[in-house]
């Protein structure tokens, strides 16, 4: 279980059942589902997939390229970079 973990009555999961979803989802937060103050289960995130973008730059300069290839990388992030569009907001 994390440091912190939201804990909610099963008749509040029940009514909010949605909204507990999207937080555990967006915020990445664990809730416990209590019943009678004893926890009978207990909501987490999945598992993302996918690679971090905080390790990419790690990653590539693991990788063996020669002058060549490398070249061709930095030509095809650069066109990444001015093809890509990202949203002004995370919630769009």
């Amino acid at each position: 279980m994390p440091a912190y973990a939201e804990k909610i009555s099963a008749t509040e999961f029940a009514r909010n059942v949605s909204s507990v979803i999207d937080r555990v989802r967006i915020n990445r937060t664990h809730v416990i589902i209590t019943k009678r103050n004893q926890s009978i289960a207990e909501i987490i995130p999945a598992h993302r997939q996918g690679f971090p973008a905080t390790r990419l730059a790690a990653f590539l300069n693991e990788q063996p390229l020669n002058p060549g290839e490398r070249k061709e990388l930095h030509k095809d992030l650069d066109l990444i970079r001015k093809e890509s569009s990202l949203p002004d907001s995370s919630w769009e």
